[in-house]
């Protein structure tokens, strides 16, 4: 591009046409692999997200069919009743803490995509700059014998 010739007396410039084509092509194949990332990206915390609701549900269903076993049983519903409190206790703080991961992953990925998208939008940029600068450069002058 920064060898293109300007043609006298307009404001066109004459640009090495596979070069441009090479350009545009490139950046035609590296942004849909970006959005496509993104997609995947979003799927992904998508599914930790279910994982992580899911999870806990399965963990507090288990505690209460275990604490309705152990109400059933005349001589130890104290305990039971202790007991399916913690187990209930337990389950709420481990699905805080799933939640937790599951959104700090997210956030980490999300970051990662971000900066995979700017630096993208970057090349984006400079490809435009490019050529907006390859039209508007003088001709170069003839050597001087």
């Amino acid at each position: 591009m920064a060898a293109s010739l300007h043609i006298p007396g307009t404001d066109r410039v004459l640009v090495n046409a596979p070069e441009c084509q090479r350009l545009i092509e490139q950046m035609r194949a590296t942004v849909p692999d970006v959005i496509r990332q993104a997609q995947r990206t979003l799927q992904e915390r998508d599914r930790i997200l279910a994982q992580a609701k899911e999870e806990p549900e399965r963990i507090v269903a288990r505690a209460r069919e275990r604490a309705a076993e152990l109400l059933e049983e005349h001589d130890i519903v104290h305990q039971a009743q202790t007991r399916a409190t913690q187990v209930l206790t337990e389950a709420e703080q481990t699905a805080q803490q799933m939640r937790g991961e599951a959104d700090a992953y997210a956030v980490s990925v999300l970051q990662d995509l971000g900066s995979q998208l700017e630096q993208s939008m970057a090349q984006v940029r400079n490809g435009i700059t490019a050529l907006r600068a390859a039209h508007s450069e003088p001709p170069h002058a003839p050597p001087r014998s």
